[in-house]
């Protein structure tokens, strides 16, 4: 019978793959946020100076996130004195924990840089920890993806390579073959098949639907590895030769 070849997609990964590659760029992103609150927090640690300050008022300000989410951030606004004497009034984003530890009229110690009074932040170093737990963070993620990508990728190679040179054969469906995968909340098949001297093989993952009308006796075509005849691969998946 015929059947109409998904090709490539799934050796990629599928559905899967956009997946993973979402939490990549989501990875890239929290690394280059870190960073970039890594080289503020030692620009403080290195250039700032410290003094008092007397905080002058407390904000809540809620915002939505997406999917409805509300999140609260936090603000306190001071005035400290520069080296040169300068009083200034600043408004700085905090924690919470820093939020709720002090009150309006309190002194608290901060830094400030000098060209920018304006600018001040509570105990910078704790904020290089926290950058630093973000930055790992989004390097587990960024290197996750990377190890699955190129396991794909040489997946998709050998699977090009064995269509191309390997031994062409027609072979039986023996099952389509219920797996415990779920991708999309769907549940994933596989094509099992059996060759003439007894060898079996599986095709890659996909939902019951993209397999047609294929049924077990039906006729399909694999593509036998030369250099390694326990490893065929679905013509439905490699796409048909050249």
């Amino acid at each position: 019978m015929e059947h109409e070849p998904l090709r490539l997609w799934h050796a990629l990964g599928g559905t899967a793959a956009l997946v993973t590659l979402f939490f990549g760029i989501f990875g890239a992103i929290i690394i280059a946020v870190a960073l970039s609150a890594m080289a503020r927090t030692r620009r403080f640690i290195r250039e700032g100076v410290k003094t008092d300050a007397i905080v002058t008022g407390k904000a809540e300000e809620p915002r939505l996130r997406p999917r409805g989410r509300r999140r609260t951030d936090w603000f306190l606004s001071f005035r400290h004195q520069t080296a040169e004497g300068q009083t200034v009034s600043a408004r700085s984003p905090v924690p919470r924990r820093d939020y709720m530890r002090v009150q309006t009229g309190e002194k608290i110690p901060v830094t400030y840089l000098p060209e920018t009074p304006d600018v001040v932040a509570i105990a910078p170093g704790l904020r290089t920890l926290g950058a630093r737990v973000a930055l790992i963070f989004g390097m587990l993620m960024v290197t996750l993806y990377l190890g699955v990508a190129g396991s794909n990728l040489i997946s998709t190679w050998h699977a090009i390579s064995v269509r191309d040179h390997g031994e062409r054969l027609e072979v039986d469906v023996l099952a389509i073959e219920r797996t415990s995968v779920r991708i999309n909340k769907i549940r994933q098949f596989r094509l099992v098949w059996r060759m003439s001297d007894g060898r079996e093989g599986r095709s890659w993952m996909r939902a019951r639907s993209e397999f047609g009308d294929l049924a077990v006796g039906d006729r399909v075509i694999v593509y036998v590895d030369p250099g390694d005849p326990e490893t065929s691969y679905w013509e439905g998946d490699t796409g048909p030769r050249g």
